[in-house]
């Protein structure tokens, strides 16, 4: 794809993280309210395993938009993962009766 101009998904899915970081942290400073951005970035630092860059941009998400469960999904993962399990159940536990079918809260719950 030399020379051509790829999306944000090609990039994801070709590993390309650090550029997709460097692309929208540019674009997030111009519009810090733009909730898809601010997505794409938790998406890719939970890809790349540094929750606590990840719950930034979650908190963030959940500020702009309260009952989005997969941030609120998200969250709990990142707590999970960071060893804050209380914390994490807390958030696993608001997008429970949403999701009753995810494992994953059904397991922690």
């Amino acid at each position: 794809m030399l020379g051509e101009t790829m999306t944000i998904q090609e990039l994801f899915s070709a590993g390309r993280f650090e550029e997709i970081l460097d692309l929208t942290g540019r674009l997030v400073a111009d519009s810090p309210d733009s909730y898809e951005l601010h997505a794409v970035r938790a998406a890719v630092f939970m890809e790349i395993k540094k929750y606590g860059e990840a719950m930034t941009h979650l908190d963030r998400l959940l500020e702009i938009k309260p009952d989005d469960l997969g941030a609120t999904e998200s969250m709990g993962m990142c707590l999970e993962h960071l060893g804050k399990y209380d914390d994490a159940l807390y958030f696993y536990a608001k997008a429970l009766p949403h999701r009753c079918n995810h494992v994953t809260i059904k397991r922690l719950v």
